[in-house]
């Protein structure tokens, strides 16, 4: 067992991580590196330098890296490459970039109802993060894989309920105003310019991106106060291969 350690990894990119030991090893160093937590399954990894040294993983994923010298081998260490921010989340981000960037054109449908309005927030988030009304919530984001072709390639569909919620007195005057934000939203986020999303952190492109229109309910979010909500489904497609 040598007796050095891996006391820190982090990822520099999508193939590269820095290492950084604890100790000093004896006579050669050298670094392996597997898609499982099975010394017998790894290949070797190109490094250089010693305090802190890089190595090279063959592509982004999962890895387990142990560094080794003349007296054998540290415990492992897990390390994520390859994605710097999380494919779902920045969807969701997005998404409300793109409704918040809109404001204007939803409040330019809205004059025919109500001049005066103004949409208060655009949230990715919960319920529980809307303080104004009008809103609109990019919420409950879904992630599903299947295969789809040889080499490891899947097809992911992401999907996220947005709701579009007005409060009023009256029950038909809120539920009216809220489907008519809903119809507003979902004809923006259906133009050309947004039926693919890219240029994202992570490098997933997704194509095929649709909203559909969905149930417009009365919600009760305080004792006094009830908001007409119009819910409404984005998704989209992307292909996804592991590179093995």
């Amino acid at each position: 067992m040598s007796a050095f350690v891996i006391s820190s990894v982090a990822s520099l990119g999508p193939t590269r991580a820095s290492i950084t030991l604890s100790g000093s090893p004896t006579g050669t160093l050298w670094f392996v590196v597997s898609r499982t937590p099975d010394i017998d399954s790894a290949s070797d990894a190109p490094h250089a330098g010693t305090g802190p040294c890089w190595l090279d993983v063959p592509h982004p994923g999962l890895w387990y890296i142990w560094a080794g010298d003349d007296n054998g081998a540290t415990s492992p260490v897990a390390l994520w490459s390859g994605w710097a921010t999380d494919p779902i989340n920045e969807v969701g981000e997005r998404l409300q970039s793109i409704i918040d960037a809109n404001r204007l054109g939803i409040e330019a449908r809205m004059t025919r109802y109500d001049p005066d309005l103004r949409i208060q927030q655009v949230v990715f988030g919960s319920s529980a993060d809307i303080v104004a009304f009008p809103a609109v919530l990019v919420t409950q984001p879904r992630w599903s894989e299947q295969w789809y072709a040889m080499p490891w390639t899947r097809l992911v569909t992401a999907s996220f309920q947005i709701a579009c919620g007005y409060p009023h007195q009256d029950e038909a005057e809120r539920l009216r105003l809220s489907a008519a934000i809903g119809h507003a939203v979902r004809s923006i986020l259906n133009q050309p310019a947004y039926e693919s999303l890219t240029d994202l952190g992570s490098g997933v492109e997704w194509a095929f991106c649709t909203t559909a229109g969905g149930e417009v309910m009365d919600v009760q979010v305080d004792e006094n106060t009830w908001v007409g909500t119009a819910q409404l489904e984005w998704s989209g497609q992307a292909m996804l291969t592991d590179g093995g």
